[in-house]
């Protein structure tokens, strides 16, 4: 695991060794036992690389310079064995064990299409002489991130993390409205965008290439990121993988055959991803996706396993975790999470560069520094969820549908406005009519009914939030349109099937990707997530959600799978959401405490913030009228990380 930047056409040539060291600096915490440069003043490129050994330790130097090609990379291969393999048979000829040099030949033989052979997480530039072009690319489900942006005199900046190329210019862009709007929503500002205007993540799946040659040098002027003037080169970038396909070609059965083959391909997708030279361990949760991870693991040697509890014992399932440890034999530690997480909200702005409300990754974070202390790669669960629709709001969407489906479409509208009306509160409900706060939910579309479910602060928090002149600004834009973007693309009409692209579009990538990758490599540590091995992506995809999904119970294919290695108390457990106490937090703070843990002064001086709503929302919760744990912690991040801005502009 590693990070990389790569300037390309600097306008300040006379300082690319220095901007270039600058930049890669900020890195060193995700490759601490490595560095290197590349500059190549005639081509007006440069990269930067800093390295964290995983295997072969003793070689592996990035940048990899070889025939006329310039390689920076981020990630693993894990085919990368046989790909060699291919490659020596077609006359290809290797110095060392590294996949990077795997990466680096298939470059050559195959150009762009090398990207379609990779099984595994990646993130890469790679400068080819004899095009005289770079090639950046990002792996399918955007496990690695790459951040990217063009200044307006056409210097072209990309990196592994924002605050690599946030460090090319002591001038901070300026924040995105819209994007402020998605943070405040989603708890997160989704791909492509960030919080800062002209700043871009590559989505996954998506790469792109700068014909150096049509480069011209610009000036030493406007050196931020602004639009793009008419004498430049527009980076256009080009989505080769999309998990659209798989969710279009739908699967309504799946044979016992299937079921062994994916039992068998699991397997591989995770004893593929043990390979190190190092220490390897894994999270494990005590829920099927962490523990399956973990019992194959254990057939070929004694795994390291790391949980979290809380000191609150409602919100407490560490016990969970240790009971399977103690079943597959690990060695297991677990730390305790207390309300004192508040005080690593500095670490979490650094960490993130730019607000990231999941409140889960503090204690993330506290436990990958743990980890590290024995480990330097470790497996974990996530996705699992995503790809075999373990979510409880994909359950809470099919029984909608069922509601919805009672009555004749003709007269939904005057029946669910009506007992809305009569039943505003509707504390008697079941628990999904209750999570919707009203009727009302079964008379919006779905578009509508899943954004909310997936919002930490609905509409009306957000006008709360925000003052009238921030919402006209934003000139009627909702990060809404990002569903119904996703959505369009989907033509299966099963709702729970477009949930699920929307969820590997937005909420996997922008959310649990971005929190696994920067909570573990702020400690060094690399992370690797089996079930998105895109082999397993493309094969269990196309499966029905009626195979998934039976009332209270979800993931029914992966508990099938799981079933030969697992006891049924496993793979029987209901899911439960991973979440942090936030609510009782916060009340065990006094209201002052409060208002000055949240920074509401930062806040004043900036003419977004409506500070009667945000005060008026502390009352609320204080009151028990609102459990709104999750809104007060959005506010208190997204203040912890204006207050490291220099001021900005007034738009």
């Amino acid at each position: 695991m590693c990070g990389f930047v790569a300037l390309i056409n600097p306008s300040q040539a006379e300082q690319t060794e220095l901007l270039l060291k600058k930049m890669t600096a900020t890195l060193d915490h995700r490759g601490p036992d490595d560095s290197g440069y590349f500059i190549n003043d005639s081509a007006n490129v440069a990269f930067g690389h800093t390295r964290l050994s995983i295997i072969d330790i003793d070689n592996g130097h990035q940048p990899l310079v070889k025939n006329n090609i310039t390689l920076v990379y981020n990630g693993e291969i894990y085919n990368h064995t046989q790909l060699r393999q291919t490659l020596v048979e077609l006359g290809h000829e290797f110095n060392s064990h590294c996949d990077t040099e795997v990466l680096l030949h298939a470059w050559q033989e195959w150009g762009e299409a090398c990207i379609d052979k990779f099984n595994g997480m990646f993130a890469f530039a790679i400068y080819d002489a004899d095009k005289q072009s770079v090639f950046i690319a990002r792996d399918r489900l955007g496990i690695k991130p790459v951040y990217w942006s063009q200044l307006a005199n056409g210097t072209v900046l990309v990196g592994s993390e924002l605050k690599a190329l946030l460090a090319y210019s002591a001038d901070k862009p300026e924040l995105s409205e819209h994007a402020v709007h998605d943070y405040f929503s989603l708890g997160y500002v989704p791909e492509p965008n960030t919080i800062y205007k002209g700043i871009h993540k590559l989505a996954a799946g998506h790469c792109f290439t700068v014909a150096v040659s049509s480069m011209t040098v610009g000036s030493t002027e406007a050196c931020s990121p602004e639009v793009n003037s008419p004498a430049q080169v527009t980076i256009a970038p080009q989505q080769y993988w999309d998990c659209a396909n798989a969710i279009n070609t739908p699967q309504v059965a799946t044979s016992a055959n299937e079921l062994c083959q994916g039992r068998e391909l699991l397997s591989n997708a995770i004893q593929t991803r043990t390979m190190a030279d190092v220490p390897v361990g894994a999270f494990l949760s005590g829920g099927v996706d962490s523990s399956i991870i973990v019992g194959e693991m254990n057939k070929n040697q004694n795994v390291s396993t790391y949980s979290m509890g809380f000191d609150r014992k409602e919100y407490d399932e560490s016990a969970q975790a240790e009971t399977v440890a103690k079943h597959l034999n690990t060695n297991h530690v677990g730390i305790t999470v207390s309300c004192n997480t508040f005080d690593y909200l500095p670490e979490l702005v650094a960490m993130f560069d730019e607000p990231f409300a999941d409140n889960s990754a503090i204690p993330t974070y506290l436990l990958t520094k743990q980890a590290k202390k024995q480990v330097t790669v470790m497996l974990s669960g996530d996705g699992a969820d995503e790809l075999f629709l373990g979510y409880r709001n994909y359950r809470l969407l099919r029984l909608e549908g069922k509601i919805k489906n009672s009555l004749p479409k003709a007269i939904r509208k005057p029946v669910f406005s009506f007992l809305a009306k009569v039943y505003p509160a509707m504390p008697w409900a079941p628990q999904f009519l209750r999570a919707h706060s009203t009727l009302n939910a079964l008379n919006n579309d779905f578009i509508t009914n899943f954004h909310r479910a997936m919002s930490i602060n609905p509409p009306e928090v957000l006008a709360q939030i925000f003052t009238p002149a921030f919402t006209e600004s934003l000139n009627g834009y909702s990060s809404k349109s990002h569903f119904e973007t996703h959505a369009s693309k989907i033509t299966n009409t099963d709702v729970i099937k477009k949930a699920q692209y929307i969820d590997f579009k937005t909420y996997l990538p922008g959310n649990i990707l971005t929190k696994v990758d920067r909570t573990t490599m702020a400690n060094s540590i690399e992370a690797r997530v089996p079930f998105l091995d895109h082999r397993l992506v493309e094969q269990w995809l196309p499966k029905s959600s009626e195979q998934n999904i039976k009332g209270r119970k979800a993931k029914l294919l992966l508990r099938q799978i799981a079933s030969t290695l697992l006891p049924n108390w496993v793979t029987g457990r209901l899911k439960k959401s991973f979440t942090s106490p936030m609510d009782e937090w916060f009340r065990m703070m006094t209201k002052q405490e409060v208002i000055k843990r949240m920074q509401l002064d930062v806040l004043k001086s900036n003419h977004w913030f409506n500070i009667d709503g945000i005060e008026g929302l502390i009352d609320s919760h204080y009151s028990g009228k609102q459990n709104i744990g999750m809104t007060l912690w959005s506010i208190t991040v997204f203040a912890e990380f204006l207050k490291a801005q220099p001021t900005q502009k007034e738009q």
